[in-house]
This record gives C-alpha cells, sequence and structure tokens, in this order.
C-alpha cells in the first residue's frame, strides 16, 4: 500500500470537512461567537460561509497542488468535461439575469466549487487503491456526524421522545441526505472486504441507518430503500452472491434496530411515542408534502415566467412571486430549484453531465475486478439515493451534500475503465491553470467569508451600542442594513437603507426602507416602496398592514380599510392555510380587523371584527405562545422565529383590548350568548 501524497491527504480532509461543518445555510447574520472563528466556522452556526471558505480551501490547495507537481494528471474524459463546463457556464450566465447579485455570487460560487470537488477527485485520487480510500474517508466522516446525531437523540430522548436529530446540520430532513449518500456506499465497502475491515464497514452501515431513523424522515428513508434497493439489483446482475442479499437485508435490519433502540428508551414521561411523526404520516400530509407541493408550483410557475431562470440562488426572494406560499429558503426539490434558477437549459446541462458522466463510469463494467466493480456499485446507488432525495428536498443545496456528491461523481470515473484520461500538459500551462483556480476560489470564497465576518462582528459591537460600518462589498445587502439600523443620524439611516434595498429588493428591506421613509416624514416614498414589496410578494401581511397602518395615520381611511381587507383576504390563500411552520400563527390579519373595525358604522359588525381579532390572537396565544415560552427557556436571543416574550405579552394585552371592547358591544347589543362564549375563550389569559 502506497503512502497517500499530500494533495490526496488535503482532499481528504476537504471532504470530510465538508460532510461535517458543511451542512449550515446562510441566512441572516448571528452575532459573533463567544469562541471566536473557531467556534462560528466549525460548528457551522454563526459562520457558515467560512466553513465553506475552510471546506475549499483544502479543495483547492489540493487540485492546485496536483497540477503544480505533476507532469501527467488525470482528467475526466472529453465528453465529461464538455458538459461540466457548460453546466458551469449556464450556472454562471444565470448571475446577470438575478435581481440579487450577493445570493447569486455566493450560490453560484459554490455550484463551481462542487465542479472543482470533481475534478479535484480525478486529479488527486488516482487509479489504485485511491477510490476506496475517498469512499472511506467519507463514509468515516458521515459516521462522526451519525454518531453525533445518536448522542444528541440519548441526551433528548428523556426531554422529548419525539426529538429529530440534527448533528450540526441545518435541519433534520438536510442530515438525512446526507446519510442517504454514505448509507450505500458502507455497504458497498462491508460487501468486498475482508475480516477486520468487513466488520468494520458493516459497523459503520448499522450506525449510519440508526442515525437515518432518528431524523424521522420519510423522504430520506424512502430514498434509502431505494439506494439500497439499486446496490441489491447492481450486486445481484453483476453476480455478487451472498453480497447481493446482504446488500440489501443488514441495513434494513440496522434501520429496525435504530427504531427499537428509540423506542425502548425510558423517557420522564413513560413510553412515550418516538417517532410519532412517522406513525401518524397521514395526519401531517397536509402541512409537510402539502406545503412541499405548493413550492413545487410556485417552481413551476417561475419557470413559466421566465424560462432562461431567475438567477442561481434567488428562489429564497422570488418563491412569492406566484403568491402560493410565504418566502421560502429552498423549493424541496433541487430539480425544480435548478430549473427554474438557470432555465431550461441549466437542468438539460446537469442532466447531460450526469448521464454522460454515468455512461462513461459505467463502460465495460464486465471487466472490471469484482471487489472493483461492487465498489463501484455502492457509488452509484449512493448516487441513485441523492439523486432520489433530490426530488422531495433540495439536497444539491446543502454544501456538504453537493461537494460529496460531485466528488462522488469523480470517484465514480476513476472506479470504471474509460471515465478519466492522462494528460500531458506543458509546465507553464500547469502553473497557469493552478495559478487561476486558486485565484478564482481562494479569492472568492474570502471575499465571502471576510464579509460574513465583518457582519457578525458588527452586529456583536452594535449589542454594545457601537454603530455597524458601511460594507466594504457594496453588494452586500446585510451590511448596508445592520449600518442603517445602527447609524446616529436619520440621513446616514436612510441612505443606508435605500442601498440595502437596492442591492436586495426583498420585501423584508422593502418594508425596512419604507419604516425609515415613514419616520422622517416621506410617507408618499413609503407607500410607493411598499408596493414595490407586493408586486414581488402580492400576499405579504406584514406589508400590506404596514400599508394599511400607513395610510391610517395619514388620515386615508378608505386606502386603509383597502389593504386591511387585503390583509384579512390572505387568509383564504394557501399562503396562510398552509404553512411552513404550522406553530407561527401569523397576527397581520388579526391587526387588519383592529384598522377595520375602528371606524366601522354597525355595531355588529364591528363586534365581530372585535371578537374574530381577538380569538386570532388566542390562537397565537396558545399555539405560538408556548413555544415561544420554551425557547426562552432555552435563553435563545432571537425567541421563536424573532417572536420574544415581549411579543407574547403584546398580543395578549391587543387580545385582550379587543375581546373586551367587543364584550361591551355585544352587551349593549343584548348578544349575551356571544358575549359569554367570547368571555369564556379569553379564559386562557388568566385573570391578569
Amino acid at each position: 500500500m502506497t503512502r497517500p501524497t499530500l494533495e490526496q491527504g488535503l482532499l481528504a480532509l476537504g471532504l470530510a470537512l465538508a460532510v461535517v461543518i458543511g451542512g449550515q445555510v446562510a441566512l441572516t447574520p448571528l452575532p459573533w461567537p463567544a469562541g471566536g472563528w473557531a467556534e462560528g466556522a466549525l460548528g457551522g452556526l454563526e459562520l457558515p460561509l467560512n466553513a465553506r471558505w475552510l471546506i475549499s480551501l483544502f479543495l483547492v490547495v489540493a487540485f492546485a497542488l496536483a497540477w503544480f507537481r505533476h507532469r501527467i494528471v488525470q482528467i475526466p474524459v472529453l465528453p465529461v468535461i464538455g458538459c461540466l463546463g457548460v453546466f458551469c457556464g449556464l450556472v454562471l450566465a444565470s448571475v446577470p439575469q438575478s435581481a440579487f447579485p450577493m445570493a447569486s455570487f455566493q450560490f453560484g460560487l459554490e455550484w463551481l466549487t462542487y465542479a472543482l470537488a470533481l475534478g479535484a477527485a480525478v486529479a488527486v485520487v488516482g487509479r489504485g487503491g485511491g477510490p476506496r480510500a475517498m469512499v472511506w474517508i467519507l463514509v468515516s466522516a458521515a459516521v462522526l456526524v451519525a454518531a453525533k446525531g445518536i448522542t444528541e437523540y440519548a441526551g433528548m430522548r428523556a426531554i422529548e421522545p419525539t426529538y429529530r436529530i440534527f448533528a450540526g446540520w441545518n435541519n433534520p430532513n438536510a442530515l438525512a441526505g446526507i446519510l442517504v449518500l454514505a448509507s450505500p456506499l458502507a455497504t458497498g465497502l462491508a460487501v468486498t472486504a475482508q475480516r477486520a475491515e468487513r466488520f468494520a464497514a458493516w459497523a459503520c452501515a448499522a450506525l449510519l441507518a440508526v442515525a437515518l431513523t432518528l431524523t424521522q424522515s420519510k423522504g430520506g428513508l424512502a430514498c434509502f430503500f431505494l439506494a439500497h434497493g439499486a446496490l441489491f439489483l447492481l450486486a445481484l446482475v453483476w453476480r455478487a452472491g451472498w453480497g447481493a442479499l446482504s446488500a440489501f437485508v443488514a441495513p434494513c435490519l440496522a434501520l429496525a434496530f435504530g427504531g427499537l433502540l428509540a423506542l425502548t428508551q425510558p423517557t420522564a414521561t413513560g413510553p412515550g411515542p418516538a417517532f410519532t411523526r412517522l406513525a401518524q404520516a397521514g395526519q401531517s400530509q397536509e402541512q409537510s408534502a402539502g406545503f412541499r407541493v405548493l413550492l413545487w408550483r410556485s417552481a413551476v410557475e417561475l419557470i413559466r415566467e421566465r424560462p432562461q431562470g431567475i438567477g442561481i440562488g434567488t428562489f429564497q426572494f422570488e418563491s412569492t412571486r406566484p403568491g402560493l406560499t410565504p418566502a421560502t429558503y429552498l423549493a424541496h426539490q433541487s430539480w425544480l430549484q435548478v430549473t427554474a434558477e438557470t432555465g431550461w437549459l441549466g437542468l438539460v446541462g446537469l442532466l447531460a453531465l450526469l448521464g454522460v458522466a454515468g455512461r462513461a463510469a459505467l463502460r465495460r463494467v464486465a471487466s472490471l475486478p469484482a471487489p472493483r466493480r461492487l465498489v463501484l456499485a455502492g457509488v452509484v446507488s449512493s448516487l441513485v439515493g441523492v439523486g432520489a432525495n433530490g426530488f422531495v428536498e433540495s439536497n444539491l443545496y446543502y454544501f456538504g451534500t453537493g461537494v460529496a456528491t460531485f466528488a462522488l461523481i469523480g470517484v465514480a470515473l476513476l472506479l470504471g475503465t474509460d471515465g478519466v484520461t492522462p494528460e500531458m500538459t506543458p509546465r507553464p500551462l500547469r502553473h497557469i491553470l493552478a495559478a487561476g483556480v486558486a485565484l478564482l476560489f481562494f479569492g472568492g470564497w474570502s471575499v465571502l467569508a471576510s464579509s460574513e465576518v465583518a457582519r457578525s462582528q458588527a452586529l456583536a459591537g452594535m449589542a454594545d451600542g457601537k454603530p455597524a460600518p458601511p460594507p466594504s462589498l457594496v453588494w452586500d445587502s446585510e451590511a448596508w442594513y445592520l449600518a442603517s439600523v445602527s447609524s446616529g443620524t436619520p440621513e446616514l439611516r436612510l441612505e443606508h437603507a435605500r442601498q440595502a434595498a437596492r442591492w436586495q429588493p426583498s420585501p423584508r428591506m422593502l418594508r425596512y426602507l419604507a419604516r425609515v421613509q415613514t419616520s422622517q416624514g416621506r410617507t408618499g416614498e413609503a407607500a410607493a416602496t411598499l408596493q414595490q414589496a407586493l408586486k414581488r410578494d402580492p400576499c405579504n401581511l406584514p406589508a400590506l398592514l404596514q400599508l394599511a397602518q400607513l395610510y391610517d395615520q395619514e388620515g386615508d381611511r378608505a386606502m386603509a380599510r383597502e389593504f386591511a381587507a387585503r390583509a384579512v383576504a390572505v387568509e383564504q390563500t394557501t399562503v396562510f392555510k398552509t404553512r411552513a411552520i404550522p406553530e407561527l400563527i401569523p397576527i397581520q390579519t388579526y391587526d387588519a380587523r383592529l384598522i377595520l373595525a375602528k371606524d366601522e358604522p354597525d355595531p355588529l359588525e364591528r363586534a365581530r371584527l372585535l371578537a374574530e381579532a381577538c380569538r386570532g390572537f388566542l390562537s397565537f396565544v396558545t399555539v405560538t405562545g408556548p413555544q415561544i415560552e420554551r425557547f426562552s427557556r432555552a435563553n435563545a436571543p432571537q425567541g421563536f422565529l424573532g417572536n420574544t416574550m415581549e411579543t407574547l405579552a403584546e398580543v395578549k394585552e391587543k387580545a385582550k383590548g379587543a375581546g373586551n371592547e367587543a364584550a361591551k358591544i355585544y352587551r349593549k347589543l343584548g348578544k349575551e350568548e356571544e358575549r359569554s362564549k367570547l368571555l369564556e375563550e379569553m379564559s386562557v389569559l388568566g385573570s391578569d
């Protein structure tokens, strides 16, 4: 066994880090972590872009060293290179079409990094024992994540038996995606290994299956069975003997063991249902699957509206245009999201890449030695699982999954007979290529990482009363927003707010700009700004309520009533009825009823509006309130999705005010039954 080279070690470390810390998405900034940069980047919460920078650094250096140090370097066959180049070109071509340059810059660089992972795997790994070693690296990293998740569940089981594990990833479904990728790899290793290695591989497969069970991801479990079914069929066709049966049966037994382990653990409240989400799949169908279907329909509408694409990484901002869902970061469907963002040509380019790479890897597979053939079967089955998971999750939009997937494509090419070819390149050209790749990726990720650090440190400084400085990168709308919020002068606050809305014309930034404009007496500009927000999101409840309140303050009751009525009408849409987080009750429609009730001449209609507002606020108190209290006990700085105990207290006061006023009107009208019923419902507020 040859000693691994420096570039192989760096690539292995980069891929392992991708699996362990590459599972977070970059949402709104978080304050600088107490443990410093390492905690924020390696923890993957406060500094997810810095985690990407670190992963990319190892990939870039490994790729550059391979081309810098070796005269002959392995490259994918030309059809694969051509398809990869076309797809990357289409991703880059979508960037100028984006109205959100910062997001498109980030996601465009992410997809280019996926391509780099493929190229680095082919150039660095080699065709001997390297592919098997890289598969072991991915499996081992996934096992570390699985062990973290199992430990996490063990600590939470007694407190909350229905807990779903995260293991450092953004959500349990995202974690399930990387476990689906790794499980067939472990099984493929197990059916070809000997003695101690076989035991280790089966142990890894078992741990991965147990952790997958604890994610309670229905889509993840379905894709797990599909991937292992593909592995079983490939092993059967390629005559693996008993390995074909064990390739499917053993992981299924591990899943059963994981379920049994969780169900038999003691809890503080007795034998609680550890897998309520799976056992009650039908009850969660409308909320979970129903919301996904709405997102998919939104993606289809965006594709119809702009077949050329809306720009890579912009679904999070454009998903509200069809008026079916509130703003959602991902489409929960990789293939539709790629099509919506890069157009039909982008999808065709990606599918062409996968098809051409698959054909190159599987060509003349019968001539491969049996062990190598079965490792290839594990890799192919893993990619089948990833592809299937992409139909129910935007799995390729999680950086760790994307890097691991494209690296596996490179490994599959190396395992095949005709997937790669040696390339002899003159030294100057090799050095230029290595330097160009290093400059592009290191420079690009350094810009994003440093911007993220600046935002995070600015937030920490704002807590101490320090103003946030303007960003060094003009596209950085979040930094402009922080600079505006913390600005000491009205002029700078307005100018920075305009810059934030210019570079990210999302309803959130436009609503903030409108608030600043209103505070400075620019009510006409504020109304126009909010109308702009409604063009991008016609059912945006905060914007509709803000417009109604703006006109109400200006004394224009006709316009105030118009937008308040539009807000109430949103209750009849899917945006209100089917939400991603059912525990979060929107209260804007109930605030809108208070505006409608202000000058309502019919006392009975006025009482009805006030009573409906009261009952709406009460639903927030009884459904969202417990979640707020739970997050408050955990000392979460942002509360439950931005709702804190102060928010809960304000809503309770609104409920009391609206309810008491409605009760008075009912008494005057002699509607004692309605009054008694309303007061009984208000008893949940207590006697205070």
